[in-house]
């Protein structure tokens, strides 16, 4: 399931094509895509700006008051290239939109010492010639050098890569340079976007320890590569960090890793084993899209343990595995047809958009877990009712975490899809206005969300309804008296339904109406044989969700082996009630 590409996606063929467009340059590292796709570097200078074309030397700039921007090559068989350092009588300080895209032969490119701004995606995949040993058709990038003067003060260079003045950046290395192994200067701390795109004879990547930065797409289309290790100051791994490293198939984490980026590793299809470390909290939108460690149940996406997709076009009663730690940014996003999502006690982590819709049948939520995250639930507006069966479930505190009213849109296309290229995204960087309407595939013309815009922290987002009349409803809030989702419904004035307490049979975890020692057994197998015994089990006697809030008897910390221990006690005549305090 993909509902929406990152801006970086396309870059997964960039050694298959020439490129027109090129991302702004970016000074900070994202692991949300629709903050990616939000932000815009308010330090560059305004391209928008009233300008004039010149053309020097077969160069072709764009010029304004004070300073010129390099936009376009005439002469596409030009192997060398010299940037002046002025144009037209103003300095050269920068370059834009690929202007070497179609030189297919281009070795070099010299920059001049007056320019200031580089965005390294417009030099990474700026050239390409056909390959003779590879699939017939397919470009490869050809540029093999980037000079600069040991005078310019805002770049230097060594070993063939381009860095900051004060080395503490590494901003790029010629796709076509040769380095099968990477090398990095040791004063540098950060590997900045697009920095390797596209080198596709790199085959190993020990990044250094001196490194504490890897920032978006810094790998990005690396297809050779076969191995990265990560090194222990990195708690970041930015946005399409590996996005379409195909041949990478082994990845080595030192770190205390914290957050993975969206599409950090998406389309690396020879992946096939990857460890979440348990220090991680986030996991950015489509990080493991079409990556080869992806396990498939019943319609959802996991890898390792956590849940990173769902699928939209037949999941009905989706119930996420016992010992799932957390849910993927956009996971459920646009499960139109599911009914019901049951989260286990296991969830420590469920991130923004993790379930949202806007068509199909009324959605019930069976909240199990321990902690609801900053909109998780903001988009889902076909949400009728939520149980929170987690006394002191930790619930972000603002008012969107869970929205107040569902709605009953008229239905959407069943063949739209939701990409980047549907967005203005010029518009959509300002953050100041939204593209009001988009074309979905069938030609049916949808219109954002705008009251859902205004409440989400992005100024971009996915969620889209139909441009018809909808009727809203109050969601149900179902939770314990003087449990953390009481407080959070009388806080936001919410509509809150209590859960009777006699409802819960503690001990009787598997529902039989009576407390016996199956109850203990069932606890057991369902820690040890969750595909067998847990929510989506194949056995005819496995576990419920009301066996969980059942057989939760010891603690209140969900089910573990002192549950199963307890009940013993309990049928032993060593405690007398149920459940037993710590």
């Amino acid at each position: 399931m993909k509902k929406i590409i990152s801006i970086a996606a396309a870059l997964a063929v960039m050694t298959s094509m020439a490129f027109s467009t090129a991302a702004p340059v970016y000074a900070t590292e994202f692991t949300y895509s629709v903050d990616y796709m939000a932000y815009k570097d308010e330090t560059l200078p305004d391209l928008e700006a009233d300008h004039r074309e010149f053309v020097k030397d077969g160069l072709v700039f764009n010029i304004y008051d004070d300073f010129a921007y390099l936009v376009s090559c005439e002469d596409t068989d030009i192997t060398d290239a010299v940037i002046p350092e002025e144009a037209d009588g103003v300095p050269v300080v920068g370059l834009t939109d690929t202007p070497f895209g179609y030189c297919r032969s281009l070795k070099s490119v010299t920059l001049p010492d007056t320019m200031k701004y580089i965005d390294w995606l417009d030099l990474a995949a700026s050239s390409g010639k056909v390959s003779t040993d590879k699939t017939d058709g397919e470009i490869l990038p050809t540029l093999e050098k980037v000079t600069v003067s040991e005078n310019n003060p805002y770049f230097a260079s060594e070993n063939g890569i381009i860095y900051s003045k004060d080395m503490k950046e590494l901003i790029g290395c010629p796709p076509a340079m040769e380095m099968k192994e990477l090398k990095i200067s040791e004063k540098a701390e950060a590997i900045k976007d697009f920095a390797f795109a596209a080198c596709y004879k790199m085959e190993k990547a020990v990044i250094p320890e001196n490194i504490k930065h890897i920032h978006n797409s810094a790998f990005v289309a690396c297809k050779n590569l076969k191995s990265v290790e990560i090194p222990s100051g990195v708690t970041v791994l930015s946005g399409d960090a590996f996005f379409g490293c195909s041949s990478l198939s082994e990845v080595k984490i030192n770190s205390k890793l914290e957050k993975i980026g969206f599409g950090a590793f998406s389309g690396c299809t020879s992946l096939k084993e990857f460890t979440i470390p348990e220090t991680v909290s986030v996991i950015g939108h489509g990080a493991f899209e079409n990556t080869g460690c992806i396990e498939t149940v019943d319609g959802i996406d996991y890898v390792d343990n956590w849940a990173v997709d769902g699928d939209s076009n037949s999941l009905k009663d989706a119930a996420i595995r016992e010992g799932t730690r957390g849910v993927a940014e956009f996971a459920f996003l646009l499960c139109n047809k599911t009914e019901h999502l049951s989260f286990p006690d296991s969830i420590m982590y469920t991130l923004p958009l993790c379930y949202a819709s806007s068509k199909g049948p009324a959605v019930t939520i069976d909240f199990s877990g321990h902690s609801i995250g900053e909109r998780a639930f903001t988009g889902a507006k076909k949400l009728t009712d939520i149980y929170i069966y987690d006394r002191e479930c930790d619930i972000f505190d603002d008012e969107k975490t869970i929205p107040e009213t569902f709605k009953e849109p008229t239905e959407l296309a069943d063949d739209l899809i939701i990409d980047s290229g549907s967005y203005d995204n010029d518009k959509i960087s300002g953050g100041n206005s939204h593209s009001k309407s988009i074309q979905g595939p069938s030609g049916s013309e949808l219109v954002i969300d705008e009251e859902l815009l205004e409440e989400m922290p992005y100024t971009a987002s996915p969620v889209i309804t139909a441009d018809e009349e909808t009727k809203d409803n109050r969601v149900t809030i179902h939770g314990y008296i003087g449990s953390t989702a009481e407080a959070y419904a009388k806080k936001y004035n919410r509509k809150f339904q209590p859960i009777d307490e006699a409802e819960i049979v503690y001990g009787d975890a598997n529902c039989s109406g009576k407390v016996d020692l199956s109850d203990a057994v069932l606890i057991m197998q369902y820690i040890s044989n969750p595909d067998v015994y847990g929510l989506s089990g194949t056995a005819a006697l496995h576990m419920t969700d009301a066996g969980l809030k059942n057989g939760d008897v010891y603690g209140g910390d969900g089910i573990t082996p002192k549950d199963a221990l307890t009940i013993q006690r309990y049928m032993l005549g060593l405690i007398d009630s149920l459940p037993e305090k710590e």
